[in-house]
């Protein structure tokens, strides 16, 4: 069967970088695993199951399917058609000393399940799709114990009180390392920039959204907020609704680079550096340092040669270092983001980088191990 992620394992290859500093142990707390040959993934199941067809075909097929901003969001979409399985993904990582992983939810979603009118056969069909992937990644636990630890799932956070807190009891007996919840939110005016079906202007700070939230709250689950940074106002407004429910915000808020937005990375950066100070205020807010993804505008991806770990370190250290110095060194933790990363970075590349900008920083030993395992060790509960 032709593979994307071969093609980008040949391109990776070209930079020659080998691991640095293999004795530090990290713990992941933001990969993702799937296989749409075997899962119910909607449509990319059926394109993944075209054996026959060449990898340019099915990408033209996805590039019909699928509109302009997702492709910018994303990137290669073809890699979302091959299996991403824990094997390839400590092969990506190669000899950094990744034991324990957190898996976060990729539940393909269908958008009348999230439509007013959605009837209860909609929602029992997207709850299916989230419960099959709690259940496989027990089953992947079971086989290396350095994979899914802790999950984090897909619920529909706006379904009414009593719907959340059914959904999250079923979802904890078919996987007792659930950890937290994810309903994605990114949401943007201009359709040059692509939006999550689930989401929608202001959800954050719906009565809806918030009530679904505190029983998050109230079961002790955490809230894994992916948003644009155009939405971390409305991130600030739920966290001081819920100041006691623990939110870790995905990939420093995403700073957008593509789009109606991709030659005004200027205003982007001030804007995105006010709004971090902001949120970054609120004690119950933690951050994420990843997302190197195409939709930052950062172009690693359209290069003849991959990048080196120095070259990522000095795009992400402007930003990564503003983040460190909001949220300070407890509140923030590293993580790859694969393979959804992997269109811009190779994983060997991503954690050297990671460890160079540390030193460069001048971050102590006893603060690199905050970042890269107890940090996610503590906020996600991981024995």
């Amino acid at each position: 069967m032709p593979s994307f992620h071969a093609d980008l394992d040949k391109w990776h290859a070209l930079s020659g970088e080998e691991a640095i500093e293999k004795d530090l142990e990290i713990y992941d707390p933001h990969l993702h695993f799937w296989d749409p040959l075997n899962e119910p993934r909607g449509p990319l199941t059926f394109l993944s199951r075209m054996l026959f067809c060449s990898k340019t075909v099915r990408e033209n097929i996805l590039r019909f399917m699928f509109p302009s901003a997702i492709q910018g969001l994303m990137g290669t979409l073809g890699i979302f058609l091959d299996p991403y399985l824990p094997s390839d993904y400590f092969e990506d990582m190669g000899d950094h000393n990744i034991t324990k992983t957190v898996h976060i939810e990729t539940v393909f979603k269908k958008e009348e399940s999230y439509s007013e009118n959605a009837s209860e056969d909609d929602q029992e069909k997207l709850h299916y799709a989230a419960m099959f992937e709690a259940r496989i990644n027990k089953e992947r636990g079971k086989v290396d114990k350095r994979v899914a630890n802790a999950l984090v799932a897909h619920l529909n956070l706006k379904q009414g009180r009593a719907g959340v807190q059914q959904k999250i009891k079923d979802l904890k007996e078919v996987n007792a390392n659930l950890r937290g919840i994810r309903h994605q939110g990114i949401w943007h005016e201009s359709k040059t920039i692509a939006d999550c079906v689930e989401a929608d202007k202001e959800m954050f700070l719906s009565d809806a959204f918030i009530e679904g939230c505190q029983v998050l709250e109230e079961m002790k689950l955490s809230f894994d907020a992916y948003i644009y940074h155009t939405q971390l106002s409305d991130l600030d407004g739920l966290a001081k609704a819920l100041p006691n429910l623990r939110i870790v915000l995905n990939h420093i808020g995403q700073p957008l680079g593509y789009g109606v937005l991709a030659k005004d990375k200027e205003s982007t950066m001030t804007a995105w550096k006010e709004s971090i100070t902001t949120v970054a205020k609120n004690e119950n807010v933690f951050c994420k340092l990843s997302g190197i993804m195409c939709a930052c505008g950062w172009g690693f991806e359209r290069n003849k040669l991959p990048p080196t770990s120095e070259e990522v370190v000095k795009v992400i250290k402007p930003y990564f270092q503003h983040c460190i110095d909001e949220f300070g060194v407890d509140r923030c933790m590293f993580a790859s983001n694969f393979p959804v990363d992997k269109s811009s970075v190779s994983g060997v590349v991503v954690w050297n980088a990671y460890k160079k900008l540390c030193n460069e920083l001048g971050i102590s030993e006893d603060e690199k191990v905050k970042l890269f395992k107890t940090n996610a060790s503590s906020f996600y509960s991981i024995n």
